[in-house]
C-alpha cells in the first residue's frame, strides 16, 4: 500500500541574513524536509502542516493568528531574546543561534506532533469532466459523523443541487465577506445550509461570483480541527491547488480510461510534492479501458475502491438529490475512510 507517511517538515520563515543559514544547517540535521518562505500567505498554507515553525523578529507577526504546531522564535547570539514577542505570537521556545543550537536540535528532533483533533480535511478530486466528483464527495461526507462539504469548484451550479437542499436556508459563499479566517467554527457551521445526515453544506450560489482563493483559504482554516471537512474539487484551478495544500489526504476520482489516468498521474506527483497522501478510485462509465490494476500502474497511486454504473442514479440526483448513497456509493465512501485511516489518518 503507497502510504505516503511523511515526517513533517520544518518552515523557514527568516528574514536576517545571518540566521537564516544558522537555522537551516540546524534543520536538516534532523533529516526533516526544510521548506523556506516569508511570504505571508505561503507562511499561512505550510504552518498547519510543519512540525515546527522558525521566525525572527520580522515575520514573527505572520504567525500570530495561524494554527502551527510549534513556533520558536530565533535571534543571532548574544540576543537579547523577545520575550514579549515570543509570547505575543504563542512561541513555544525563544533561542539564540549559534548558541543555542543543540537546543533547536533537539526540539525539532522530537516526534512528530500529535494531531490536535480527530477531524481530517479530504480533498476529492476528479481527473475527468463528468465523472461523478461532487457525487462521490458528497457520498463520503455523508459517510462521515459530523462533517462539513465545501463546494470549492468554481464552475459549480451548487453543491445544494447535489443534495437536495436548495430550498433550505442557510449561508452559500456569496454571503461570505473576504474575511473567513475570522469566522469562529462552530458558528460556521450552524450558518450554512444543513444537509442530510447532518452534513453542513458550502455552496456556491446560482448568482454571484464564485469564491476567491483568500476566501477558501479562511473557512479552511476555521473549519480545520472543528468537523470532518470534505472539499470538492475542479483540478487545474486556484481553489483545487488550495484545497489540496491544506487538506490531510486527496481522493482522486479516476475514470477506467487512460487519459483519466493519466492525467491522474500529474495530479499525483502534484500532492506527493506538497506531502499530500493520495488514494484512487476507479470510476466505471459505459465502456472501460483499463482495469484497476492497469489504472494504478498508470496514476502512480492505490485504487481503493471502484464505482461501477448505477442504474436510475441520474435520475434519481435530479428529481431528488442525494439524499441518502446508494448502496455501492455508500461502500465506496467506507472503503475510501478506511483505505485513509489505515494510511495513518483518524477518519472514522
Amino acid at each position: 500500500m503507497n502510504r505516503q507517511n511523511y515526517r513533517q517538515a520544518v518552515l523557514i520563515a527568516i528574514t536576517d541574513p545571518t540566521l537564516h543559514p544558522e537555522a537551516s544547517h540546524v534543520a536538516a540535521a534532523t533529516g526533516r524536509e526544510v521548506i523556506a518562505t516569508t511570504d505571508p500567505r505561503e507562511i499561512a498554507r505550510h504552518a498547519a502542516k510543519a512540525a515546527a515553525v522558525l521566525v525572527d523578529a520580522t515575520t514573527a507577526g505572520h504567525v500570530a493568528s495561524v494554527n502551527a504546531n510549534t513556533i520558536v522564535l530565533l535571534a543571532n547570539d548574544p540576543g537579547p531574546v523577545d520575550w514579549q514577542l515570543a509570547m505575543n505570537i504563542h512561541a513555544e521556545a525563544a533561542m539564540l543561534l549559534p548558541a543555542q543550537a543543540p537546543e533547536l536540535l533537539a526540539l525539532l528532533g522530537r516526534d512528530d506532533p500529535t494531531p490536535p483533533s480527530d477531524y481530517a480535511l479530504i480533498a476529492v478530486c476528479g481527473t475527468a469532466g463528468g465523472a461523478g466528483t461532487t457525487t462521490l464527495a458528497a457520498s463520503i461526507a455523508m459517510s462521515l459523523e459530523d462533517a462539513c462539504f465545501v463546494d470549492a469548484d468554481p464552475y459549480s451550479a451548487g453543491a445544494d443541487l447535489v443534495f437536495g437542499v436548495e430550498s433550505e436556508p442557510g449561508l452559500r459563499w456569496n454571503d461570505l465577506g473576504n474575511d473567513t479566517q475570522a469566522l469562529p467554527a462552530e458558528a460556521l457551521q450552524k450558518a450554512l445550509i444543513q444537509g442530510p445526515e447532518g452534513v453542513s453544506v458550502l455552496s456556491n450560489s446560482r448568482s454571484g461570483a464564485p469564491p476567491q482563493g483568500q476566501q477558501l483559504a479562511g473557512v479552511l482554516g476555521s473549519l480545520r480541527g472543528a468537523s470532518h471537512v470534505v472539499v470538492d474539487c475542479r483540478i487545474g484551478t486556484e481553489l483545487a491547488t488550495i484545497a489540496r495544500d491544506h487538506a490531510d489526504a486527496c481522493v482522486l476520482l479516476i475514470p477506467a480510461e487512460i487519459r483519466g489516468a493519466a492525467c491522474a498521474a500529474r495530479v499525483q506527483e502534484e500532492c506527493h510534492n506538497a506531502r499530500v497522501r493520495t488514494v484512487g478510485v476507479l470510476r466505471h462509465r459505459g465502456w472501460s479501458g483499463i482495469d484497476a490494476e492497469e489504472a494504478a500502474t498508470i496514476a502512480g497511486v492505490e485504487i481503493v475502491a471502484e464505482i461501477p454504473t448505477i442504474r436510475g442514479l441520474a435520475k434519481r440526483m435530479e428529481l431528488a438529490g442525494l439524499h441518502g448513497p446508494p448502496k455501492p456509493l455508500q461502500r465506496v465512501a467506507s472503503s475510501i475512510v478506511h483505505a485513509l485511516a489505515h494510511a495513518g489518518g483518524s477518519y472514522e
